[in-house]
């Protein structure tokens, strides 16, 4: 069951299995998606790790959310998944706020804890009465293929400073609260 994190160690990540291998990824065309073929390999140095490990302790300290689940098996208690919702609000009304991660260990995958973590984020991001959560989503058709079965769609919003960090991301929203209904996208 994820919880809430109030600090996290730099080290916390440090067993933490990013690897991905992609070989079809997913870009936005005349508004629709479309399937590509496209092979390449992410994955994250022991630096990144702490990096990350860093700013999600920064964040839970500055009011963001961030929730982890760790793998009760191990004496460690070692994280198999974590997620981050940034504090700050932006786009039309400061509606959107940015899902900066949401990840689950490589050996985690497809048992479910992905669809428990979202579950959470959605849950603490409308008790934060956030209305749109914005996703930068990596491009592989595992990534895309979640994040729609969730109910996130094309954003209607581009936040640039977001987007401009990794454009092969697809840019994502979903609407958290009813009263923010989606924009219509032809």
């Amino acid at each position: 069951m994820p919880h809430r994190l109030t600090s996290m160690l730099p080290h916390a990540l440090d067993h933490f299995d990013r690897r991905q291998r992609t070989t079809r990824t997913v870009h936005i065309s005349a508004g629709e998606f479309h399937e590509e073929a496209n092979t390449f390999e992410d994955d994250w140095t022991p630096d990144n790790k702490r990096r990350i490990a860093t700013h999600l302790n920064n964040l839970a300290h500055r009011g963001g959310i961030v929730l982890g689940m760790s793998d009760a098996a191990t004496k460690s208690g070692e994280f198999v998944a974590f997620a981050a919702i940034e504090p700050d609000r932006f786009g039309p009304d400061n509606r959107y706020a940015n899902l900066s991660y949401l990840h689950v260990s490589g050996p985690h995958r497809g048992t479910g804890l992905g669809g428990q973590l979202w579950q959470a984020v959605i849950e603490h991001a409308a008790a934060a009465s956030i209305p749109r959560l914005y996703i930068a989503a990596h491009p592989s058709v595992d990534t895309i293929n979640f994040y729609r079965r969730n109910g996130c769609i094309r954003a209607a919003y581009i936040h640039p400073p977001i987007y401009e960090r990794e454009s092969r991301d697809l840019q994502l929203e979903c609407v958290v609260t009813r009263a923010d209904q989606p924009h219509q996208i032809s």
